[in-house]
């Protein structure tokens, strides 16, 4: 039997007031079996023992035999917890030989490991004699909390069993009577003889057995034992305590310690526990983890996983709120290893019994290193492919299954910016309100799963006709919530249409010059016939002639009298007037020929001033009543310099790039608002030391600055559309600087005209004559 010191050891320490107090207190540890006593209850009992050097509680050494097995009943009911209330008598042997009387009264206080009895002990007026032990055994024994058996040491027979015990058992006191306690228990009959003699000789008092009930269950028992004399014999009390269910519920606790050591040794994740934010104990994947060793951290602050105190601090603040409020939480942090890198951690942590705060937390870490390196290079990819996107000239939307736009690209925002509407969450119909049919497009679409396409769908915005292709593409299920997704592409081809319509109107012109070029050389015969009918007829009336006047004189018709009448009736000046015409006629189908004629003609020296004079000669009939203007009406003023050096290139190209001049500046001249009210072009040459220059500068309203930087991109224009295909003077442009080697420029404010400079090297490469085409057998 321990002492108070070893109660001491076990956070129960009441000496002091125990030796303070007068009186008999006591006080007894139940699980540990210390007992204490104030300096009242050695003088009670006689024992003459100083505190702290008891021999056993309530002087057991001391006690009459027929003391111990009430005694004992008493101290295990309290421990099983089948009463909180110790009242018993009990006879001390004092030294000169005589018995005493005690009263001890005691209650049970504390829970868990820490429950104790404490009481008082008094003295009981001393009877005649010292009473046997029967009446009060007998009493004790029958009503008694606890399950209790009187045996024959020798037979094993059960002499006596209480009602707690027949309870127990499951048989009557007449039943258990007959029987031996071999029967009951499940050992073999020698063994449980040997047991039996074990305890009447006071050699074991303790005993573990699994004892069998009227019902055939096996019961887990713990039996106190001991030799009792009453009635005058010699017999062995047993105390049963029924620790059945204690016992799987320590097995229970084994298994649940088990799994949960089990589970801490086997996570795949750190693990351990923290008391006051210091380490307890870790799993070795947490070691593993941070390169400390287990003895390293157990004790330790926390903070010796981190990289900072502020880490540390922030990771206490953030993860406080998660558990009070939900009874665990999760943050992410940075763990510092011993060796000094850096360890993305996911931290969980959660209360080790919810009830009892006090005893601290466990945690879990998570290494999401390659997760956090994963996110970071998946980051960089969306970023990249939206920049990608961005990039792109396409406008790009992704719908949801309500045709909702959830993404969109830079272009697409764009769009969506020209009707003044935000993008996100925006119906793409609503969105981009000047494509009809689109929720038409997209039910199809998710019915079919088939992409579909449209192609050059007009679009008007802010006045500006445009054309645009659109792709519908379904999208795969990314995930829940997230099915009839779909991408919407848009490309603007208007260029591309411009560029059909002109390949066709090229076609076409083509064909027209073909028809031109085979109507020239059908008018020539006619026209030679009229030119020379008229050459001829002047011929016939010339008087100089010997055959005209022979003619005349035998007709008796003098020649002088025909000159009069031809010049009093102006015939010859009609016939100057027909030749004249057919000179003219002459060469304008001469120019349309040269003009007609298809492959990239040869360079040679040619005559600047004589380019611009065909080409004039070609505008100057030009009258469109759809277009409003006509050329006669447009003074013409020519500066040609009669000395312009030759310079090398193709005169028909040339031509055309004049044509298109002449006609833009006619246009600007006679188009409202800007007309001009006295519209003059002037057409002006001169020559540098490098170079030929040809300006063709005009009256009219100017060219404003914004345009001025574009007017050469293919398809730009300032027309109505239907007027104009943007591609004339990026022809001109791609003539004068690619095959030239020159240049052409613009020079204009609004409102005082504008002037186009064509700029010709003297000195540039000269291209050789395209091969010709082999004719048709």
């Amino acid at each position: 039997m321990k002492d108070g010191c070893d109660a001491g050891e076990r956070g129960w320490n009441a000496r002091g007031v125990l030796e303070a107090a007068q009186g008999g207190f006591w006080a007894y540890d139940i699980d540990g079996g210390g007992f204490l006593c104030g300096p009242g209850f050695p003088e009670l009992a006689g024992c003459g023992a100083r505190p702290g050097e008891c021999a056993g509680p309530f002087c057991r050494n001391l006690l009459h035999p027929g003391d111990l097995p009430g005694l004992d009943a008493a101290l295990a009911a309290c421990a099983a917890g089948a009463s909180d209330l110790l009242e018993i008598e009990l006879h001390p042997c004092k030294p000169d030989g005589n018995w005493c009387r005690l009263l001890v009264r005691g209650r049970v206080a504390g829970g868990g490991p820490g429950r104790r009895l404490t009481g008082l002990a008094v003295s009981l007026p001393p009877g005649p004699e010292c009473p046997q032990g029967r009446d009060l055994f007998a009493s004790v024994f029958e009503h008694a909390q606890i399950p209790m058996l009187l045996l024959d040491p020798d037979t094993g027979r059960i002499e006596e069993a209480n009602a707690r015990a027949c309870l127990f058992y499951g048989y009557s006191r007449e039943a258990l009577g007959a029987m031996t306690i071999m029967e009951i228990n499940a050992l073999p009959p020698g063994v449980v003889l040997r047991e039996m003699e074990a305890a009447r000789r006071a050699q074991r008092t303790f005993f573990r057995f699994r004892h069998r009930l009227a019902s055939g269950e096996l019961r887990e028992v713990e039996v106190h034992s001991g030799p009792v004399r009453t009635g005058g014999r010699n017999l062995l009390y047993s105390i049963i305590h029924d620790i059945t269910d204690r016992l799987r519920a320590e097995e229970a606790l084994r298994r649940s310690e088990a799994l949960m050591s089990g589970i801490f040794r086997a996570a795949p994740v750190g693990m351990g526990t923290v008391r006051h934010r210091v380490v307890g104990t870790v799993n070795d994947v947490l070691c593993r983890m941070v390169g400390y060793e287990a003895r390293e951290l157990r004790g330790q602050s926390a903070s010796i996983l981190y990289p900072s105190i502020e880490e540390f601090v922030r990771v206490g603040r953030e993860r406080s709120p998660q558990v009070e409020r939900f009874g665990s939480g999760t943050v992410e942090t940075v763990f510092r290893r011993k060796d000094g890198t850096s360890l993305s951690v996911l931290l969980g942590s959660a209360w080790l019994d919810p009830e009892h705060p006090e005893e601290g937390m466990i945690f879990t870490v998570q290494d999401i290193t390659e997760r956090k390196r994963a996110e970071r290079e998946l980051s960089r990819v969306r970023r990249a492919m939206h920049q990608l996107a961005d990039a792109m000239p396409s406008a790009l939307f992704v719908v949801d299954s309500q045709d909702r736009i959830t993404l969109c690209n830079g272009a697409g925002q764009a769009l969506c910016a020209e009707a003044g509407l935000p993008v996100e969450g925006l119906p793409l119909a609503r969105a981009l309100p000047g494509f009809p049919g689109l929720d038409d497009m997209l039910r199809a679409l998710r019915e079919d799963g088939a992409p579909l396409s449209r192609k050059a769908m007009p679009h008007e915005t802010g006045g500006t006709l445009r054309y645009w292709d659109l792709l519908l593409y379904p999208l795969e299920s990314l995930g829940q919530g997230e099915d009839g997704l779909a991408v919407v592409r848009l490309d603007e081809v208007t260029e591309r249409v411009l560029m059909e319509e002109t390949l066709i109107q090229s076609e076409k012109m083509m064909s027209v010059g073909g028809l031109a070029a085979g109507m020239a050389h059908e008018i020539n015969n006619p026209l030679a016939g009229i030119l020379q009918g008229a050459q001829n007829i002047r011929r016939r009336l010339d008087p100089g002639l010997p055959a005209n006047r022979e003619a005349a004189r035998a007709l008796g018709c003098p020649l002088e009298a025909v000159a009069a009448y031809m010049e009093q009736r102006e015939i010859l000046h009609f016939l100057d007037g027909i030749s004249e015409s057919g000179s003219r006629a002459a060469a304008i189908v001469a120019n349309m020929l040269n003009f007609a004629r298809g492959g990239q003609a040869a360079h040679a020296p040619l005559d600047l001033n004589h380019c611009l004079r065909e080409a004039l000669q070609l505008v100057n009939g030009g009258y469109d009543l759809a277009r409003g203007y006509d050329f006669r009406h447009i003074a013409v003023d020519l500066q040609l310099d009669p000395r312009l050096p030759a310079v090398p290139g193709s005169a028909q190209e040339l031509q055309q790039v004049f044509l298109n001049l002449l006609t833009n500046a006619a246009h600007a001249l006679t188009s409202p608002p800007g007309a001009a009210a006295h519209p003059r072009i002037t057409l002006r040459t001169y020559a540098t030391a490098d170079a030929v220059v040809a300006e063709v500068r005009d009256n009219g309203p100017g060219i404003p600055e914004d345009r001025r930087a574009r007017i050469f991109d293919p398809f730009f224009t300032t027309k109505a559309p239907g007027q104009g295909t943007g591609l004339g003077l990026s022809v001109s442009y791609f003539i004068v600087v690619r095959n030239h080697a020159g240049t052409i420029a613009v020079d204009s404010q609004p409102g005082a005209g504008a002037c186009f400079t064509v700029r010709l090297p003297r000195n540039a490469p000269r291209r050789r004559e395209a091969p010709p085409e082999p004719e048709d057998d």
